[in-house]
C-alpha cells in the first residue's frame, strides 16, 4: 500500500518557504547570500533524487521548487522602474501630479494619502504617468478620500532609510506596497479636488467600492471621534476602521508590554471574532425557518454568508496582510466544509501562506505577515493537543477553558517570542494572563458593538452612538487593565535583537518537542547536540565581541540633521553614546535608531551619555536611552534647557540613579581596555555662546584617535588652538588631571588616568568628526592644520535645509586631503581600529571599506592581505 503523505506537512509547508527563502535572497542580494542559496538549492536537488524514502524526497522537491518559483518572482519585482513611472521624477524641482485617491489615513494630526498618478507636469516636461505616491499632509483641515480625483504641488522624492545597523528597512515596507514615491506638505495650499474623469467600467466599479468603503470608514471615525475619548478613541480606531497608529504612546507601550500588541491591529483575531459572530447569528436567524431548516444545510448556509461578512470588516479595516490571512484561511477552511472534507487548520494556514508569498513579493519580512503566522501556527498546533476527559460540572468546563486558554496563550507567547525579540526587542512575560483578563473586554466586548453601529449610523444616530458608547467603554477597561498589568516588575524583558542565525536556532528549539517523537533515538541525541554546539558557538563569538575584543569602535550613526555616535572601548572597557540626535516632529531617534543599533550589538546598558551642548538635534534621542539603558554616568558642560525634551532626559537621570559628571578641559574622563577619553573643550561655558561651549571629547588607542567636536565654530575653535598643549606634553590642570568615575559635579576626582594609556589633550586625531553639521562657521583652516585628520565624518540630514555641508567646509577638507565621510549619503560610518591601523566603512552604504597604516611596524596577527591605492596593508580577520 502506498506511503500517504500529509499534503500540509509535506508539500504546502515546505513549498511555502521556499517560496520565501528564494525571494528573499533575490531581495538582500548579497555575495554571501547568493553563494549560501545556491549551495543549499544543489543539496535539496540531491535530496529530490537520492532521498532515502518518499517523504524526504517530495520535502526536497517542494523546497527547491518553491525557491525557484520565489527567486523568479522576486526578480521580475525587482526589475527597474518602468519609464513612464511617477517615481521617475524624483528630485528636488517642484512637480505637479494628477491621480486618484486609493487610500487614506489618520495618523495623530496628519493625513496620509495614497495617491494613484495618472499624469504630471514638471519643470522638465509633462506626460503620462503611472504608479502611487505616498503622500503626507502634517496639517490637514479636512478628510480626503478614496475616489477622490485630486491635483497635488510638491517635491517628490524616493523612499530612503537612514542608513543604521538595525533599524526598520521603511524603503523596503514602501516597496511591497508598491510605493517607489513620497511625498510632504505641511497643510493643503498645494491640493486641489479635481472633477472624477471617465475610466473603464471595470477601473470606475473599483473606484466606486473603494468610495464606498471611504465614506462608511470615515463616517464610522467620525462617530467615534463624537463618542469616545482617548485612549478609547485611538483604540477603536485601530481595530474598527484599522488606522493602526491612531493609538497613542502610552497606550502602545502598555499593549506591547503586556504582549497585547495584536489585539490593536486587524488580525485573525478579530476576524475570529467577527465570523463567528456572523456565522452563529445568520445560522440562528436561518434555524428559526422550518422550510430552511429542513430543505438546506443551514450550517453550509451560514458559513458561505460569513465569506462576504469577513470580506466586509477586512476592507473597512484596510486590508493589512494580517487580515488578508486570516480571510484566506476562512476561504480554505469553508472550501472544505462545502466539499465535506475535514476542515485542517494547519493546511489552510499553508495555503493562506502560499497565496500571500506569491502574490505579495517580499511579504516574508513583513512584520504583521511573521507574526500573524507564527501565532496562528501556534494556536492550531496547541489546540489539536488531545483534551482532558469530559467535564460533569460547570466548574470543571470552567477549569477546562481557563487552561485551554492558557495553553494557547503560552503557545503564542512563546512562537511569537523570537520575532518580539527581533522587531521590537522586548518579549512579554505576563502576556498569558494579561491574554486571559483583557481580549474578553479588547475583543468581543470592543468589536461587536462598534460595528452594530456601522448599518445604524444612516438610521438612528442615537443607537449608534450608544452602541460606540459601550465599545468605549469596555475599550477603557482592558486598557485601564493592560496599563495596571504593564506596570508590575518584570512584566516584559528587553532583549538584544537576535541575528539570523539565532532566529533559526530559536525557532528550532521550539520545534525540537513537537517532533521529538517522531524522531529515532539516535537522531535525538544528534539533533541536541548539534543545537548546543551552535549555541555553544554563538555565546563565545559574542563573548568575544562585547568583553574580549581588542578592537576600538566607533560608530557615527545617521541621525538626520543632528550628532549621535556609539564608542565600543577595546577589552568591555565600556560603552559610551556621544549625543543623541534628536528632530522636531516626535521622531525619537533614540527609540526608533540609536536603542535597535545598541541592542543589535547585544548593549543592554551604558557605561556613560555624553551631551556635547544642549540643543535637540544633540539631546533629544538620549531621554530613551537613559530610560531602558540605565547609564552610569552622564558626561556634559554643565549647560541646562529648559525644553520639554530636555526635561525628560534630566527625569530619567534621576530616575535611573546615573551620576552627573561636568567636564572641563584637559580632564581625563576614562581610561578602560588601554584607550582613554579626554575632554579637550571647553574651560568656562556658561561664558561662551552655546555652540562654541561645546563639550568636546578625543577617543585615543594607540595611534588611533577620534575627535568630536560637537557644533563648536570658529571662536571656540580658535580658544582650543589657544591652549591646547602639543602632543605628549602635560595638561594645563595637572598631570593626567581628571575627573573620576565615581566624581560628583564640582568634587575632586576619585581616579586618575594611569600613565599607560598615553599623552592627554593633544589634539591631533586621524579621525574628525567635523563640527556643526558641516557649517561654514566650523572647521576652520587653522583647526585642519592643528588636527591633521586623515579621516572627516559630517552627520547631517539628507537634502537638509541649512544647505550643510558648505561647499566652503568641503573645499577646505580636500585641500587637506582629507577622506570625508557623509552619513546623508554612506548612512552610518563605523571605525574600527587596533591601535595600529584603522578602517574606516560603511555598514549599510555600497562605499567600499578604507584601511588605514597608523604606524610602520608590521603586526603579526594579521589574518589576511588587502591592497589599497597599490599599498598592501595587513588586516586582522576580527577587525570587522
Amino acid at each position: 500500500m502506498a506511503e500517504r503523505v500529509p499534503v500540509a506537512a509535506f508539500v504546502l509547508v515546505p513549498l511555502t518557504v521556499g517560496v520565501l527563502v528564494g525571494g528573499a535572497t533575490i531581495f538582500d542580494a548579497q555575495p554571501a547570500t547568493a553563494s549560501a542559496a545556491a549551495v543549499a538549492a544543489l543539496a535539496l536537488a540531491i535530496g529530490a533524487v537520492l532521498g532515502r524514502d518518499r517523504a524526504t524526497r517530495i520535502v526536497a522537491l517542494a523546497l527547491l521548487c518553491g525557491g525557484v518559483l520565489g527567486a523568479l518572482r522576486a526578480t521580475v519585482a525587482c526589475a527597474p522602474l518602468p519609464h513612464d513611472h511617477i517615481a521617475q521624477q524624483a528630485g528636488r524641482a517642484p512637480i505637479a501630479i494628477e491621480g486618484t485617491i486609493v487610500a487614506s489615513a489618520r495618523v495623530g494630526v496628519a493625513l496620509r494619502i495614497r495617491l494613484r498618478a495618472e499624469r504630471y507636469r514638471g519643470v522638465v516636461g509633462r506626460g503620462r504617468a503611472r504608479g502611487d505616491v505616498a503622500l503626507t499632509i502634517a496639517h490637514p483641515t479636512r478628510d480626503w478620500l478614496a475616489g477622490t480625483a485630486l491635483r497635488v504641488v510638491g517635491t517628490l522624492r524616493r523612499p530612503r532609510n537612514f542608513g543604521d545597523p538595525g533599524e526598520y528597512d521603511m524603503r523596503r515596507a514602501l516597496a511591497r506596497q508598491g510605493i517607489y514615491a513620497t511625498m510632504f506638505l505641511w497643510d493643503e495650499r498645494g491640493l486641489a479636488a479635481l472633477e472624477p474623469r471617465p475610466h473603464p467600467f471595470a477601473s470606475r466599479l473599483r473606484l466606486q467600492l473603494v468610495g464606498a468603503v471611504a465614506r462608511a470608514r470615515s463616517a464610522l471615525g467620525a462617530a467615534i471621534d463624537a463618542g469616545s475619548e482617548e485612549p478609547a478613541r485611538g483604540f477603536l480606531r485601530a481595530v474598527l476602521i484599522g488606522e493602526g497608529r491612531a493609538l497613542d504612546d502610552d497606550a502602545r507601550r502598555a499593549l506591547a508590554r503586556t504582549g497585547l500588541s495584536h489585539v490593536a491591529c486587524v488580525a485573525g483575531f478579530h476576524l475570529a471574532v467577527v465570523t463567528a459572530a456572523a456565522v452563529l447569528g445568520i445560522r440562528w436567524l436561518l434555524l428559526r425557518s422550518q422550510h430552511m431548516t429542513l430543505s438546506w444545510n443551514v450550517a453550509k448556509l451560514a458559513a458561505l454568508a460569513g465569506v462576504p461578512m469577513v470580506a466586509i470588516y477586512a476592507a473597512l479595516a484596510g486590508g493589512s496582510v494580517s487580515a488578508a490571512r486570516s480571510h484566506l484561511m476562512y476561504v480554505a477552511l469553508l472550501t472544505a466544509v462545502l466539499a465535506n472534507r475535514r476542515a485542517d487548520g494547519m493546511r489552510s494556514l499553508a495555503a493562506a501562506a502560499l497565496v500571500l508569498a506569491i502574490a505579495v513579493p517580499d511579504v516574508g519580512a513583513d512584520i504583521s505577515f511573521e507574526l500573524s503566522f507564527a501565532s496562528v501556527a501556534a494556536l492550531v498546533l496547541a489546540a489539536t493537543r488531545p483534551r482532558a476527559g469530559p467535564t460533569s460540572t460547570l466548574r470543571q468546563r470552567l477549569a477546562a477553558v481557563v487552561m485551554a486558554s492558557v495553553r494557547v496563550s503560552c503557545a503564542v507567547g512563546a512562537a511569537t517570542a523570537p520575532l518580539t525579540a527581533w522587531h521590537f526587542q522586548q518579549v512579554s512575560l505576563i502576556g498569558p494572563l494579561a491574554n486571559l483578563v483583557t481580549l474578553p473586554l479588547l475583543g468581543p466586548a470592543t468589536l461587536l458593538p462598534g460595528l452594530g453601529a456601522l448599518p445604524l449610523l444612516p438610521v438612528s444616530p442615537f443607537l449608534a452612538g450608544l452602541l460606540l458608547r459601550v465599545a468605549a467603554c469596555a475599550a477603557t477597561v482592558g486598557l485601564d487593565l493592560a496599563r495596571v498589568l504593564a506596570a508590575v516588575p518584570g512584566a516584559a524583558l528587553e532583549t538584544p535583537v537576535p541575528t539570523v542565525l539565532e532566529l533559526v536556532l530559536s525557532y528550532a528549539v521550539l520545534a525540537l518537542p513537537i517532533v521529538w517523537r517522531r524522531l529515532r533515538p539516535p537522531w535525538r541525541g544528534v539533533a541536541v547536540a548539534v543545537l548546543a554546539t551552535i549555541t555553544a558557538i554563538d555565546a563565545g563569538y559574542w563573548t568575544w565581541e562585547r568583553w574580549l575584543n581588542p578592537r576600538l569602535r566607533v560608530t557615527f550613526l545617521s541621525v538626520g540633521q543632528g550628532d549621535a555616535a556609539v564608542v565600543e572601548l577595546p577589552r568591555g572597557g565600556g560603552t559610551v553614546v556621544i549625543d543623541g540626535g534628536g528632530m522636531p516632529g516626535g521622531f525619537d531617534t533614540g527609540e526608533r535608531l540609536i536603542a535597535p543599533f545598541l541592542r543589535s550589538r547585544k548593549i543592554m546598558r551604558l557605561d556613560a551619555l555624553a551631551l556635547s551642548h544642549p540643543q535637540l538635534d544633540h539631546y533629544g534621542g538620549l531621554a530613551y536611552l537613559a530610560e531602558h539603558f540605565a547609564p552610569r554616568e552622564f558626561w556634559s558642560n554643565g549647560r541646562t534647557a529648559d525644553a520639554a525634551g530636555f526635561m525628560r532626559l534630566a527625569r530619567a537621570l534621576d530616575v535611573a540613579a546615573t551620576q552627573r559628571v561636568v567636564l572641563r578641559r584637559g580632564m581625563c574622563v576614562r581610561a578602560s581596555g588601554g584607550a582613554r577619553i579626554d575632554a579637550v573643550h571647553p574651560l568656562a561655558p556658561e561664558d561662551e555662546d552655546l555652540n562654541d561651549g561645546s563639550l568636546v571629547l578625543r577617543v585615543a588607542y594607540g595611534a588611533a584617535s577620534v575627535l568630536f567636536t560637537g557644533d563648536v565654530e570658529r571662536p571656540g575653535e580658535l580658544e582650543m588652538l589657544a591652549d591646547a598643549p602639543a602632543p605628549g606634553t602635560t595638561s594645563p590642570l595637572g598631570v593626567r588631571s581628571t575627573r573620576g568615575i565615581g566624581s560628583t559635579p564640582g568634587g575632586t576626582p576619585t581616579s586618575a588616568c594611569t600613565s599607560e594609556v598615553g599623552s592627554t589633550s593633544a589634539l591631533v586625531s586621524a579621525v574628525l568628526k567635523v563640527a556643526h553639521h558641516g557649517s561654514a562657521t566650523s572647521t576652520s583652516a587653522p583647526l585642519l592644520a592643528t588636527v591633521a585628520p586623515r579621516i572627516a565624518v559630517i552627520s547631517d540630514g539628507v537634502d537638509n535645509r541649512f544647505h550643510f555641508p558648505a561647499p566652503a567646509v568641503l573645499q577646505r577638507l580636500r585641500a587637506a586631503g582629507v577622506d570625508v565621510w557623509r552619513t546623508d549619503e554612506d548612512g552610518a560610518v563605523r571605525i574600527v581600529s587596533d591601535g595600529r591601523r584603522l578602517v574606516v566603512g560603511a555598514p549599510r552604504g555600497g562605499r567600499p571599506a578604507r584601511v588605514l597604516a597608523l604606524d610602520v611596524e608590521p603586526t603579526r596577527d594579521a589574518g589576511w592581505v588587502r591592497d589599497v591605492a597599490g599599498v598592501r596593508f595587513e588586516i586582522p580577520t576580527s577587525l570587522w
